[in-house]
């Protein structure tokens, strides 16, 4: 029997909102393989969209080849999804990063700024999942799950699965401690655990194995950027504590921060 070891984040910025939007689903095989499965959503569904898709990347014999801080992304995948403002169909991309050896969101911000060597150097494998905008107004909020999958050779098997929710948001809105991001994840094992998870006998030089990533995932809402910033009379306030409460898409002022 495989087991699950799961990681809660408290879900402060998801969104759930009444809305009349369908979503559907598409792939776009870049490299390696990508599996998804997705449910149809009907317009009166609090979610647009609700799916899981598993991402492959290189072989442990790559990934254990990169550096602190390098990163290697996983397939695409990309979303239909209905704009709020003008109900046109646009195209919402994701991947999911992994950093082998650490050094993922903040990680060489850490060493390089001004308390370099204060701040511990975060080395553990870090799994991201990164939003890839139609546009640079495109936002959306999501609750996930990123699933590694295991692949023990001894021992039971099991997953380790950790979850959260974002306002995912182009590259230069990125405020993470405002509660959005363009990429979001976690440091989830030690490297040194990655080939006993991955069923890697490092005994062996033709041993090997993949690390695959199910990602699961709702998307709430889709937002242009701009409308929010228009609604907002608080702007640092822009995402709310708790965007599940909301019926209307109109942003609280209450200030939300990701470290309480």
């Amino acid at each position: 029997m495989r087991r699950v070891l799961s990681f809660v984040v408290a879900l402060s910025i998801q969104h759930l909102l009444y809305l009349p939007q369908i979503a559907s689903f598409s792939k776009d095989k870049i490299n390696g393989e990508i599996k998804a499965s997705d449910k149809s959503v009907s317009p009166k569904s609090p979610v647009v969209f609700e799916g899981s898709h598993t991402v492959s990347f290189a072989p442990y014999s790559i990934l254990s080849s990169l550096k602190y801080g390098d990163g290697a992304t996983s397939n695409e995948f990309s979303i239909n999804l209905s704009n709020r403002e003008d109900n046109s169909i646009e195209q919402h991309r994701f991947c999911v990063l992994c950093y082998p050896k650490g050094g993922g969101r903040g990680g060489k911000t850490e060493l390089d700024g001004f308390l370099s060597g204060v701040l511990k150097k975060q080395t553990n494998v870090g799994v991201y999942l990164k939003y890839i905008p139609p546009t640079k107004d495109s936002c959306v909020d999501v609750t996930f799950s990123l699933v590694l999958k295991g692949k023990q050779q001894k021992g039971r098997k099991f997953d380790l699965e950790w979850s959260s929710g974002m306002r995912f948001v182009s590259p230069e809105y990125t405020q993470l401690r405002g509660g959005q991001a363009n990429d979001f994840g976690t440091s989830i094992m030690q490297p040194q655990l990655l080939p006993f998870f991955l069923g890697v006998d490092e005994n062996d030089s033709f041993s090997d194995g993949v690390l695959d990533v199910e990602v699961k995932m709702k998307i709430h809402q889709v937002h242009s950027y701009q409308s929010l910033l228009d609604k907002a009379d608080d702007k640092a306030g822009l995402v709310p504590k708790d965007i599940r409460t909301l019926q209307d898409g109109t942003p609280r002022t209450e200030r939300h921060d990701t470290e309480k």
